[in-house]
């Protein structure tokens, strides 16, 4: 049985969906889920310290105290030095003093972030009806694997960044499309004269 490719976006998709986004803490919280494939409850868990000018990575400590080395992408920090010059000042939590933080100064729910990304989603025209209605931070997530296997990362390297145990979850990823197939025989290395 074909099982369905997870939904994702496709590069110039991926780029249209951030020229939708008007906020500096909506951008640099995508750029995070794009550039890093974090899952929701990490980005929302971020705090101030988190990411700086200086940040090359993050570890992550996931299920089974298992740690995730995730490297931070310069676009990642740029966006975020940029969105904390115009934070508002927050209360640390039990957490510490969080990075993205809602209206009410509080650190910001896993809630609020899926309504905003369905709310970029139905601004990008470029998406077609599935994509702008299924649109979530998980499906970021999948556009972050998706576009490294497009950018030919090997599979193992996207699996650590994951944070998937096993290879078989981080293989959803792998069924190609057509014109992918295309492209890899466009790229055959022989060249050979007729």
């Amino acid at each position: 049985r074909e099982r369905r490719l997870p939904i994702a976006l496709e590069r110039a998709e991926a780029l249209e969906f951030l020229q939708a986004i008007d906020s500096p803490r909506d951008r640099a919280m995508v750029l995070v889920m794009l550039y890093m494939g974090l899952r929701i409850s990490e980005v929302v868990q971020l705090n101030v310290d988190d990411i700086t000018e200086r940040t090359e990575a993050i570890t992550f400590r996931g299920k089974g105290g298992k740690e995730r080395f995730v490297p931070v992408h310069p676009a990642v920090r740029q966006a975020v030095t940029y969105y904390k010059a115009v934070r508002p000042e927050s209360p640390r939590d039990a957490l510490g003093e969080p990075l993205f933080v809602s209206k009410q100064r509080r650190r910001i729910d896993p809630s609020t972030v899926r309504r905003l990304i369905k709310a970029y989603a139905a601004r990008t025209a470029g998406l077609d009806r599935r994509k702008r209605e299924k649109m979530s931070p998980h499906k970021l997530r999948h556009t972050f694997a998706t576009l490294l296997l497009q950018g030919d990362v090997d599979i193992r390297h996207i699996q650590e960044l994951l944070g998937h145990e096993h290879l078989s979850t981080t293989e959803i990823y792998t069924s190609v499309h057509q014109r992918d197939l295309i492209k890899a025989i466009d790229r055959h290395p022989l060249d050979a004269p007729y």
